[in-house]
Parts: structure tokens; sequence; C-alpha cells
């Protein structure tokens, strides 16, 4: 009896420090949505140059290829705990210094460039830890599906919820402060990680990480690449990102410019995408089950490229009703950000070094 009491408190306690963890990662991801929406946007404000916009893009992405190996095989090293609490502290500092420049009328391009630089290498650091950290929130291997699950659907609400909200709120603020939503939900996510008394490391992560650190990153190479589905997901997934992320940069500037659109009609188009992304996510288990991987995924690509292609080709005459229908093909078009499920299995242990390669389709 006493052994079956202290098991049931075990995993009553195992499910409340999810929920403290999915609570605050469900308010950090609503607050990075209005980040997603307000940067492209003030840096159109400020320069109303697309080359701006794609360079704003490229440093957002340019830590992945500096950073992104070193930092998965070391987070399988560290406490990731305090790193998270740490990072999350960090972004709240480094996003909030927007509005600050901005109020003492010291906000350039050049800040925007060096914020987004060191945000993006922070939150490289926090997701690997995340992606790592989740499976010593579950009871059992056969939670972790649903517990990923959950996360991710918290994640494609915010991608819908943010840029609409983020574009309501630009009625009363300016964009500089819409910035501080996301400072004030990195705050909270630090709160509920302190708040969790599980580890997010476990004795095997810890007892298998004695090598070094240039060892660990070749282990994660050979994993992914001597993996065949990984291998060439890893593959398709760069190529796609390397022409993809350019549409995606310059949307601000075809609402704007093609479209006349006002600063909540851009947020309408961002979370059309999202909400183009949350349908075809919710399609892909059945479209999985009765199709293959390959069929499914490249179907999907030329889907999307043949709708960007008619977003492409709408006017910015408002009278012919054209512009509404913006917001439709941007849905459809950002669905391919959705590919069905191709997570594999992999060594606990490696969970950090290994996220840095493998390609997710959840984000």
């Amino acid at each position: 009896m006493l052994v079956t009491a202290d098991v049931a408190r075990e995993r009553r306690a195992v499910r409340v420090d999810f929920a403290k963890f999915w609570a605050g990662q469900t308010t950090s991801n609503l607050g990075s949505a209005f980040t997603l929406f307000a940067l492209p946007l003030l840096v159109f404000k400020l320069t109303g140059s697309p080359l701006n916009l794609g360079i704003t893009m490229a440093i957002s992405y340019l830590p992945y290829l500096l950073f992104g190996l070193v930092l998965g095989a070391w987070v399988d090293r560290v406490d990731r705990k305090r790193l998270m609490i740490a990072t999350d502290l960090a972004r709240a500092a480094v996003i909030a210094l927007l509005p600050v420049l901005a109020d003492l009328g010291l906000l350039r391009v050049w800040w925007v460039y060096a914020i987004a630089f060191v945000h993006a290498s922070l939150a490289i650091a926090f997701d690997t830890a995340e992606f790592a950290a989740i499976p010593s929130l579950v009871e059992r291997k056969q939670d972790l599906v649903a517990a990923n699950g959950r996360i991710q659907a918290s994640y494609s609400a915010a991608q819908v919820a943010g840029p609409l909200l983020a574009g309501l709120l630009l009625a009363v603020v300016s964009v500089e402060q819409v910035f501080l939503v996301d400072a004030a939900s990195f705050v909270v996510s630090a709160v509920s990680l302190a708040a969790i008394r599980r580890r997010f490391n476990l004795e095997a992560d810890s007892a298998g990480e004695r090598g070094t650190i240039r060892a660990a990153i070749a282990q994660g190479l050979r994993y992914v690449f001597g993996h065949p589905v990984l291998r060439s997901i890893s593959v398709m997934m760069a190529l796609i990102n390397l022409v993809l992320t350019t549409s995606y940069a310059q949307l601000v500037v075809f609402a704007k410019q093609r479209l006349g659109a006002s600063d909540p009609q851009v947020g309408f188009l961002y979370a059309a995408g999202s909400v183009g992304v949350v349908v075809l996510s919710l399609a892909a288990g059945r479209l999985r089950r009765r199709l293959p991987f390959s069929r499914v995924a490249l179907g999907v690509l030329m889907l999307d490229g043949v709708l960007r292609r008619c977003r492409a080709g709408l006017s910015g005459d408002r009278r012919d009703g054209r512009g509404g229908r913006s917001g439709v093909f941007v849905l459809a078009g950002r669905s391919g950000g959705a590919l069905p499920g191709c997570r594999g299995s992999q060594p606990r242990r490696a969970h950090g070094r290994v996220r840095r390669r493998q390609v997710t389709c959840d984000k």
C-alpha cells in the first residue's frame, strides 16, 4: 500500500511538473510569435528596404551555421534546466533592448542586426536543451508522443494567435513596444522552469558524456548521415529553407507595397500562413497512413510552389478584390512547413547533438 501511494505521488508530481513546463512554453511561444511578426515590420519601417529585410533574416539563421553543431554537443553536458533559465532571462534582456533604444532615439537597423544575431544564438541553446529535456518530464516512454503533441499544438496555436494579437496591439502602441510582450513571456518561462522540481538530466545522460565535444559532434553526424531517412530529409530541408526563407522575409514588403496592407492586415497574413501549417499538421497522420512519405512531402512542396506563384501574381489594386485573396494563398502556401512526421528515435544521451542536425517537421 505504501509503495502504491509513493508511486501515485510520483506520477502526480511528474504531471504537475509537465503542466508547469507546458504553461511556461506556451506563454513563451506566444511571445515569440509577436517578435516573429514585429521584427520584419520594424526593419521595414526603419529602412523600407527589401535588402535590409533579407539581411535580417540571414543574420537570424547565421548562428545555426556557426554554433549549431557545437551547442548541440555542449547542451548534452550541462545542467539543462539552469541553461534554459539563463537563456530565457538573457533573451528577455536582449529583446527588451529594442524598445529601450527606440525610446532613447538610438535605434538603428545595425542594432536590430546585432540583437537578432544574439537572440538566435540563445534560442539555439534553449531549443536544443528543451528537446533533450522533455523525456525527463514524462512517466513512460509511451507518454513522450503525447507530450510532444501538446507542445506542438500550443506552438501552432501561438503562431496563429500571436500575429493577430500583435496586429491589434499596434493600434494602440508602436511596433517597438510590441517586443516587450516577448520579453515578459521569457520571464514567465524562466519562472515556470525554476518551479519544476525534476532534473532535466537523467543519470544515463550524464554517465554517457565523457568524450570531447569534437567526438560528440562526430557521433551526431555519423548518426544522421548514416540514417537513410534522416540523411535525405536533412538535404531536402536544407534546400527548402534556402529558398523559402527568402519568400518569408519579403512578406512584409509584398503586403505593404503590392497590397497596401495596414499593420493589422500584415498580422492576418502571418496568422493565415500559420493556419495553413496547423491544417496540414492535422491531416498529416491520415495522409501518412495512406501514402508514402516521399509522395506526401513532394506533393506538398509542389503545391507550395504553385500557390506561391499565384500569390506573386496578385495585384496591389485593392479595387479588384484580389488583395483580400492573398491571405488564402499565404495560408495554403506556407503549409509546406508542416511536412508529416519525420522524427526518428535516437540515443537519449545524444538528443542535443542530434537535434541540431535532425530536421524535425514541427516548426
